[in-house]
């Protein structure tokens, strides 16, 4: 008999004692847990971990954040004390380059305080090493809410995705919450045996016709309401680049990745990432709630070319050795580049901002305005500041170069790799696509469709002559819309 993991163990005995286990509640140990967790146990990220993000692709996505922040800076009147926040900083690498950006303006660089959300031990580890020598001062938190409350600037990269989901399936009664229990001795997708009361009409409009089977998609918006409400009352911005929908949408997004592969997200918890896509949507409305204006989301790409990436590449060509010319183009390929072998179209960047800020930056320009006419001016400075700056010293990079022989946007691409199949196979349902697509080379992008797993069929706790009542299909049985969700909020 396999040998039952420690967390697994710990699931298994909370359903055996509480009953079937939200989606949410399963994501949360898996990746939380504060001795068995995923974030706890483990450094995740880069060519020996299990997803390689876009820091620790290359230095100019921090830099050019760094020259975003600097620039929003600017547009909110150049407060003399400002609070800058990263969500989820990873190893610390994209605040190290966002504070050397941060160095072509002095006066911008002398308000910062820095703030690191973190609630893996493992990983802050890592961050003081990074964050070592760094001469600002630079604190940990376990949440936003922690934060001293002056005006902060908030930065969120692949962040909000590995937030616990909820997820409801529509049924022949209405939408039922997803859970996990046990069966044969096995953890299995099910159903709650009772509808969520009213639960269509928290729904858009749009999406209150779902089929059976159908899966909805939220998170607490908990975050993105702070965030708004710091920002409108306070001042200063949020920028968050994630991959996620463009509209509200049904489909299942949950997903696990493990050693740059998927895998199936029951079969090993607290050992394999789990995340979901963001609703941008979502987001946006929970942060205009609290008054703060949202702007975005467009593709990363577009973002990252707006600032300057290209140019910046460039430089740094001119200024490195000739062996990592290669290195620094494949890097702005895997940044930029819209196909499947890229992130620009993949990731999209959302902009929270003070409402007195009208248009916050996300092409690279700010529209007219008193305030933003100052921001592109210290926009176009900065970036060119920007592009005289040193790459790097070599040996701080290899890592990075050893990240970009992992396959690209492991986290993000199997449901854009499974949609674009899906249209070029003339419509057909997409789970055929994704049978024509298993199987291919392991340096492949096609790859991140990996072992996509069965279709999972649904039966309610209630019974219908003494058997089970099929209340529908799971993920799979038709195509998913991508596009944007609905509000993040649990019924």
């Amino acid at each position: 008999m396999m040998e039952i993991a420690p967390l697994e163990a710990d699931i298994r005995r909370r359903i055996a004692v509480g009953g079937p286990m939200g989606v949410a509640q399963y994501m949360e140990l898996c990746l939380a847990h504060p001795e068995r967790g995923y974030y706890a146990t483990r450094d995740p990220f880069g060519a020996s971990g299990d997803f390689t993000t876009a820091p620790e692709i290359s230095q100019m996505f921090g830099e050019l954040i760094g020259l975003w922040a600097a620039a929003t800076w600017r547009a909110t009147g150049s407060p003399g004390k400002l609070s800058l926040v990263e969500l989820g900083p990873g190893r610390g690498t994209m605040m190290v380059d966002v504070l050397r950006a941060a160095k072509v303006v002095p006066d911008f660089r002398a308000t910062i305080d820095v703030h690191l959300i973190e609630i893996s031990p493992a990983l802050e580890r890592l961050q003081r090493q990074a964050l070592g020598s760094a001469d600002v001062p630079v604190s940990w938190h376990r949440s936003i809410e922690q934060v001293p409350d002056t005006p902060l600037i908030v930065l969120a990269n692949e962040f909000f995705d590995a937030l616990p989901v909820h997820q409801a399936v529509m049924c022949a009664d209405g939408w039922h919450e997803r859970v996990i229990k046990m069966e044969d001795e096995k953890l299995h997708f099910s159903i709650h045996r009772d509808p969520i009361p009213l639960f269509d009409k928290l729904l858009p409009s749009r999406l209150r016709a779902a089929k059976i089977g159908d899966i909805f998609e939220w998170r607490a918006d908990n975050i993105a309401l702070e965030i708004g409400r710091r920002v409108a009352r306070r001042g200063g911005g949020a920028l968050i680049i994630d991959y996620g929908h463009a509209q509200s949408a049904i489909g299942d997004t949950l997903q696990a990745v493990g050693g740059h592969q998927f895998v199936e997200p029951l079969l090993a918890p607290g050992l394999v990432d789990l995340t979901a896509h963001v609703d941008f949507e979502a987001l946006a409305h929970a942060a205009e709630g609290m008054g703060a204006r949202v702007h975005g989301p467009v593709p990363q790409g577009e973002f990252l070319r707006g600032l300057g990436i290209e140019q910046r590449a460039a430089a740094l060509k001119a200024a490195a050795p000739s062996e990592y010319a290669d290195a620094i183009d494949a890097a702005l390929v895997r940044l930029t580049s819209e196909d499947r072998t890229g992130m620009g179209r993949l990731f999209k960047a959302i902009a929270v901002a003070n409402p007195k800020l009208e248009r916050a930056s996300l092409r690279g320009r700010f529209e007219p305005h008193d305030s933003c006419t100052v921001a592109q001016r210290v926009l176009d400075e900065v970036r060119e500041r920007l592009l005289e700056a040193p790459p790097v010293a070599a040996q701080n990079e290899s890592r990075r170069r050893d990240d970009l022989d992992r396959p690209p946007g492991i986290r993000c691409s199997a449901f854009e790799a499974r949609r674009d199949r899906s249209e070029q196979l003339g419509g057909r349902n997409v789970r055929a696509a994704e049978r024509e697509l298993a199987g291919v080379g392991p340096r492949e992008q096609e790859q991140v469709v990996g072992e996509l797993r069965e279709p999972v069929r649904f039966h309610c706790d209630r019974t219908e002559g003494g058997r089970p009542r099929p209340c529908g299909f799971g993920p799979g049985e038709r195509e998913l819309d991508l596009g944007f969700h609905q509000r993040e909020r649990r019924p």
